[in-house]
């Protein structure tokens, strides 16, 4: 008689899983979530902005009259942004879900299969509009209304942003130093000279500085490294270098994994907010309720609820066969009301 092995009976033998199920992939959404949210006011999310125009005030004679020049008004101008329309959908077959309820050792996400689809789906969508807060083009991939990202207009030096053209009106330009696309270091210079244009163009410091992963490397290279040693002479020897955040004029440089390479972008967060259309099924005055409950709290009631926390709709699908099928969607859009309030950096060698 042949000796029995392992692999003669390996089939035969249960198997058991850790109740665990191990994503793999990276969803994170650190811009959307680092933005404030709020419901739309109207559909095509209006708002006025002010120019400076006329004759400038000057120095006049003694005694003069007031000439017809003279009387001017800063001119308001209407500015307006479409939203774009975001969605996803799975569907699942009967048996695929009666089969994940009865088995035993299965990891507790297959078993409540329909609430793990869900979850990962939701995932996804808010790494799609992680994505194109900051290079979206305004259209989707079929040419439909999309976000208008960070650097996909939103920004720029140049070009029509919410129907307003910088040709026209200047001060709607933001500032943009390149290198012609010729990379250079990022340096503590080049950090000033963006911060100085900031000022000069709106008056504020920047309070929001975002970048790349290798560029916020290439920041931290900035810095001397420092090897600390603390040692008694009795106990382990702990050498420690690098810092755990990284800061600009004491701001953070935060850094998310959807940024674009070789660029950095300082601003002042003011002006720059997600809106969105209010799901259906929900009345809403209570949209902002709900989006502190799905966000959380930490206990400070002038809290800011982010773009992560928007409540997206869940729709049923008809079900024509032995499957059951689901969309998740989702109708917002990128705001900047003050354009010249932000300085994007390109050409940052890492």
């Amino acid at each position: 008689m042949a000796l029995e092995t392992y692999a003669d009976i390996a089939a035969a033998l249960s198997q058991s899983f850790e109740r665990e199920l191990f994503h793999q992939f990276n969803r994170t959404a650190a811009f959307a979530a680092s933005l404030p949210a709020r419901p739309a006011q109207d559909k095509t999310l209006s708002f006025d902005v002010e120019f400076t125009a006329g004759t400038a005030p000057d120095a006049v004679a003694e005694g003069s009259d007031v000439q017809e020049s003279e009387f001017t008004t800063d001119k308001p101008v209407p500015a307006s942004l479409n939203t774009g329309l975001y969605r996803t959908a799975f569907k699942m077959s009967d048996s695929e879900i009666k089969k994940a309820r009865i088995s035993g050792g299965s990891p507790d996400a297959l078993v409540n299969i329909l609430g793990d689809r869900m979850l990962t789906k939701a995932a996804r969508l808010a790494q799609k509009i992680n994505t194109d807060l900051w290079t979206g083009t305004g259209l989707g991939g079929g040419g439909d209304p999309a976000i208008v990202g960070i650097y996909g207009g939103a920004v720029a030096a140049s070009g029509l942003y919410a129907n307003i053209n910088p040709a026209t009106y200047p001060e709607w330009a933001s500032t943009v130093l390149g290198n012609s696309g010729i990379l250079r270091p990022l340096t503590v210079q080049l950090l000033d000279q963006a911060e100085e244009q900031l000022f000069i163009k709106c008056g504020r410091s920047p309070d929001l500085i975002w970048t790349g992963a290798a560029v916020r490397r290439a920041y931290s290279s900035l810095f001397t490294e420092v090897t600390r040693v603390v040692n008694d002479g009795m106990g382990t020897l702990n050498r420690n270098a690098g810092s755990g955040e990284m800061f600009y004029q004491g701001q953070p440089v935060r850094r998310d994994k959807d940024h674009p390479a070789a660029k950095m972008i300082l601003g002042v967060s003011d002006f720059l907010k997600v809106e969105f259309l209010p799901p259906m099924d929900i009345p809403e005055e209570d949209v902002t309720k709900k989006m502190a409950q799905l966000q959380g709290t930490t206990g400070n009631p002038g809290a800011v609820v982010t773009a992560t926390a928007i409540p997206y709709e869940i729709t049923p699908l008809a079900k024509t066969g032995n499957s059951v099928k689901f969309m998740l969607s989702l109708e917002l859009q990128l705001k900047i009301t003050r354009r010249n309030a932000f300085v994007v950096i390109e050409d940052i060698a890492t």
